[in-house]
């Protein structure tokens, strides 16, 4: 039986199933936060499986093919990434509201943006010039391919990993205040539930 599905019962009072009600909106509104943050994760994952393929290369043309899925990934971030975090962030303020700061957060999610938004331009000309559709000049997609810098994308990725860390690591507070947020609203509905059933227990008891 579901949490929702309690409500069902008529004899029931309204302040549990008022309860009932807050708790299965804060178990969805978790839920909701747990999967964008998994979203994230498996984007993280993506890049760093490119990432150890490209750094095991034996040769030129490998690691750029590798070095270009990064590039494609990080041009998805502005329309995936960002606004995933965004809606974290605001599904945690207006749930939350001022009892747990979302300040560490919110700057550690700024400096990660910052990072795909200093190399918007150069990985958006990968995507559409190299590994889009390409009906375009086959010398200019060589040119880019081999104009690809091998110290320049290690050194992207330690940029880009350096701030995923600091996001990362500032993600079990804000999840744990989460889980608190649910948490309080199954333990006064244990509360409210052990009270009923006594008391009902009790006229049971004085009728029989």
């Amino acid at each position: 039986m579901h949490l929702s599905d309690c409500k069902s019962h008529d004899n029931l009072p309204q302040s549990i199933k008022k309860t009932i009600d807050d708790a299965v909106q804060k178990l969805k509104i978790e839920n909701e936060v747990v999967k964008r943050l998994a979203n994230f994760y498996l984007v993280l994952l993506d890049i760093n499986t490119y990432a150890y393929n490209c750094f095991l290369s034996e040769d030129d043309w490998e690691w750029r093919a590798f070095a270009r899925h990064i590039f494609t990934v990080l041009y998805e971030h502005r329309n995936s990434i960002n606004p995933l975090l965004n809606n974290v962030i605001k599904t945690m303020k207006e749930s939350l509201g001022t009892g747990v700061s979302l300040t560490a957060f919110i700057k550690a999610k700024k400096d990660f943006v910052k990072v795909i938004e200093s190399i918007a331009d150069y990985v958006q000309t990968i995507r559409v010039n190299v590994d889009a559709h390409f009906d375009g000049d086959f010398e200019k997609r060589i040119r880019i391919i081999e104009g690809m810098s091998y110290f320049e994308i290690v050194k992207l990725l330690n940029v880009y990993w350096t701030k995923t860390a600091a996001l990362i690591h500032e993600m079990p507070p804000i999840i744990l205040a989460l889980q608190n947020y649910v948490f309080d609203s199954m333990h006064d509905l244990e509360h409210q539930l052990k009270e009923f059933i006594e008391k009902a227990a009790e006229k049971v008891v004085e009728q029989s």
